[in-house]
């Protein structure tokens, strides 16, 4: 999936949850809570944790 100025991410199932460590599984448990999965970066696959990409992406998610 892509925002609409050009992030592409993915979603993973909040099952996913445990291959991710420390910092990366907060921003994960975050997702979990506000949407339901887990949103990862597609160039890197870390969860997105700037607040203006998932202002956007939980919007889509949630209306889709």
């Amino acid at each position: 999936m892509e925002t609409s100025y050009g992030l592409k991410f993915n979603i993973l199932p909040k099952e996913e949850i445990e291959r991710f460590t420390e910092y990366d599984r907060v921003v994960a448990q975050c997702h979990i809570a506000n949407c339901g999965c887990i949103i990862v970066d597609d160039k890197y696959g870390e969860p997105i944790d700037n607040e203006y990409d998932l202002a956007e992406i939980y919007e889509m998610i949630l209306n889709s």
